[in-house]
């Protein structure tokens, strides 16, 4: 039968759970720092001792290694934990994330600790396909939140009657950040992320007023 609840689809890294100052730390101990310049890993993760920056290829083994060994520590980001019990009450909420799905149980165990103990999906690359394979029978709202502004595209091609929000909880890589003409709202505050979910869904009907 269709789900007749409107559904939360969130992603986790810089929107629930901080990535960047972890990340930063994890790095440091393996001789790189990473520079913030521009919104990208890519280019910014630079040999502290030659001022390099390392290859793509690199770059991806490192976050493979980081979430390997970090996710289970991985720190929250405030209020979100709290935003989503309170907006569970009207929505069902489900992450989807670019991870490596071999560690997703770690980081389920993680998200559980900190309060948010909702159903995890993984997913490598775009995640326009994914998202609307998760909301196909839905008969009501959609409200998408990820901090990276092609993955907030590919869903809203996807599913263009979807609310897009573009939360990134790092506030250095917030400002650096370019406009995503498709997102409704961009935020670095859950206060102020719940609030408009609340009123979109209201705006929708899907909840009562």
């Amino acid at each position: 039968m269709p789900a007749t609840r409107p559904l939360i689809i969130c992603d986790v890294d810089e929107v629930v759970l901080h990535f960047v100052t972890p990340f930063s730390n994890f790095l440091e101990r393996q001789g790189l720092q990473l520079i913030k310049r521009s919104y990208a890993l890519s280019g910014n993760i630079v040999d502290m001792q030659t001022s390099a920056a390392i290859s793509g290829s690199e770059i991806g083994r490192l976050v493979h290694a980081f979430f390997e060994a970090e996710t289970h520590a991985q720190p929250r980001i405030p209020g979100a934990a709290e935003a989503l019990a309170e907006l569970s009450d009207q929505a069902d909420i489900l992450f989807l994330t670019n991870f490596p799905d071999a560690f997703r149980d770690r980081r389920g165990r993680n998200l559980h600790d900190h309060g948010m103990p909702y159903p995890i999906h993984t997913n490598t690359g775009p995640k326009g396909k994914a998202a609307a394979d998760l909301a196909a029978d839905r008969t009501t709202g959609v409200v998408f939140l990820d901090d990276i502004g092609s993955n907030l595209v590919s869903v809203g091609q996807h599913l263009p009657d979807a609310s897009l929000i573009q939360f990134i909880g790092d506030h250095a890589f917030f400002d650096l950040a370019p406009p995503v003409d498709a997102v409704d709202l961009k935020t670095k505050n859950w206060e102020e992320a719940k609030s408009f979910i609340v009123d979109r869904l209201q705006e929708d009907g899907t909840t009562p007023r």
